[in-house]
């Protein structure tokens, strides 16, 4: 018991969510917050605008005595007595 004068609709079904993209986006988000996390580290907080601190330690050094060689009778050197 067909009609047969009916017009038959074809009816399409997407069984695929559409949503592929999620993975990606995740990894790009990542990817930026590890790249701004190197240019902090590298500048070390300048990106901020914070000031640079110029800091000079002149610390002076002890003088160095120097001792004298000798020879010995063999042709060897020791260390002589600085006094």
């Amino acid at each position: 018991m067909t009609d047969p004068d009916r017009e038959r609709e074809t009816t399409i079904i997407h069984t695929d969510s559409g949503g592929g993209g999620g993975g990606g986006t995740v990894i790009a988000v990542v990817l930026l917050i590890v790249v701004l996390a190197v240019l902090f580290y590298l500048f070390g907080g300048q990106l901020l605008g914070t000031k640079h601190t110029n800091v000079n330690v002149n610390v002076s050094a002890p003088p160095v005595r120097h001792r004298k060689l000798a020879t010995t009778e063999d042709g060897g050197a020791h260390c002589g007595d600085p006094r």
